[in-house]
């Protein structure tokens, strides 16, 4: 076993030779993770453990993603960096005070489904910007997102019967650096190549 407590150990998720999950061996559910190329002695160490509940896990590289309950229904998205196992940067990716859960990331895309209208949307964050947006605005439900690259996909109950609906996300909420490039005439942080 990676980790064998008394309590349970959930939800695990896995980049590379990094296994992150839930841990409820101690007083409410923390976030764990282990280097399991370690295959006789797992070095498993706490990612995340707040006051709070906190589960679902997901990581890419160095990343681990998670929801962390405030109580009433406020969930918020949490992140770390675990580049130094022995110091996990933790940061807030969203504050509001309505439920945000189910996230999943990819690169530096991070998605998760958001009650904050009223009724469950898909929104992102991109790591490298800092900036939180909004993928869906349909007044049905939107639930359960993964990502991959630009694309996210999703179950949407806009019909009579649930469907997977996905988006392209192509704007500058992507940009894959912080500012923008000389000679970025779009602000998508892609430099425009031609002949002058």
């Amino acid at each position: 076993p990676v980790r064998s407590e008394s309590g349970n150990q959930e939800m695990p998720a896995l980049c590379r030779t990094t296994a992150v999950w839930q841990d409820d061996s101690r007083i409410d559910r923390d976030i764990w993770g282990s280097d399991i190329w370690l295959r006789n002695r797992p070095d498993s160490r706490t990612v995340s453990a707040s006051t709070f509940d906190q589960q679902q896990p997901k990581i890419y590289k160095n990343t681990v993603v998670w929801d962390r309950d405030f109580g009433g229904g406020n969930w918020d998205i949490y992140a770390a960096d675990i580049a130094d196992p022995q110091n996990p940067q933790e940061f807030a990716l969203t504050t509001d005070l309505s439920a945000q859960i189910n996230p999943d990331i990819y690169k530096h895309l991070v998605v998760w489904q958001d009650y904050r209208h009223g009724h469950w949307d898909i929104y992102g964050y991109n790591l490298i910007t800092r900036v939180e947006f909004r993928i869906t605005d349909n007044p049905a439900h939107q639930v359960n997102p993964a990502v991959w690259e630009n694309l996210v996909v999703w179950e949407d109950d806009r019909g009579t019967v649930t469907n997977i609906y996905f988006a392209w996300l192509d704007g500058p909420q992507i940009a894959s650096c912080s500012g923008p490039l000389a000679g970025d005439a779009d602000g998508n942080a892609i430099r425009s190549t031609g002949w002058t």
